[in-house]
């Protein structure tokens, strides 16, 4: 079941790691929630003051209580890997998947096939891998599908519907924001490395919807 707990995320800081083991976090989300809801959005491959910045309030999603996501599968991508359930960091940080081969997912937002925007991250690349898990995410199309796979074996299926890039520092509340019907939003980041600021200029999202 996809919990919701009132907390208060700074932005994440880290720095680029080793492909074994990414930690702390390669890219992030800087976030702020209020209540139970989910608000401002951030995300970076490695350290940096703020991200994006501008709170976002939402409607706080009830969920049933179901089988969690294990696996993502992304037949045009050839990706079928481990979902990471990840929450904060003892900072108060947005945590991200501690593997390169794998993707995070935020376990306190909406789950996969819940109504609202369920977000799930993954790595471009690492400091001694030119290719992480989402390398390739910007070549996916309208139509393509994404599964989500629960504990119990059941699979959930998206269709992306379009894919957006952002500036480093915007506040994209599409990302986060409440939605009546069931999201999926997969992130990682895209542009130029900006050497003295340790992060990506924009950051990839590409929007799925359930089918």
């Amino acid at each position: 079941m996809a919990r919701q707990k009132t907390i208060k995320v700074r932005a994440i800081t880290g720095r680029r790691t080793r492909a074994k083991k990414i930690t702390p976090p390669y890219w992030n989300w800087n976030i702020m929630i209020f209540g139970a809801a989910l608000a401002g959005i951030a995300i970076s491959s490695a350290a940096h003051p703020k991200q994006f910045t501008k709170k976002i309030t939402t409607v706080p999603q009830i969920a049933e209580q179901v089988a969690p996501p294990v696996r993502l599968v992304v037949p045009a991508l050839n990706i079928d890997t481990a979902i990471d359930p990840v929450g904060v960091t003892p900072d108060g940080a947005m945590d991200v998947a501690h593997s390169y081969t794998e993707v995070g997912w935020y376990k306190y937002g909406p789950q996969p096939g819940e109504a609202g925007n369920a977000v799930i991250e993954g790595h471009l690349d690492t400091e001694t891998s030119p290719q992480a898990i989402f390398y390739n995410l910007s070549s996916l199309k309208a139509g393509d599908t994404v599964t989500v796979v629960e504990a119990d074996g059941k699979r959930i299926t998206f269709s992306v519907t379009a894919s957006v890039l952002y500036a480093y520092n915007e506040a994209p509340t599409a990302v986060f924001g409440a939605a009546s019907e069931s999201h999926l939003n997969l992130v990682t980041c895209g542009g130029t490395w900006i050497k003295n600021k340790k992060t990506y200029d924009q950051r990839l999202v590409v929007f799925t919807k359930r089918i």
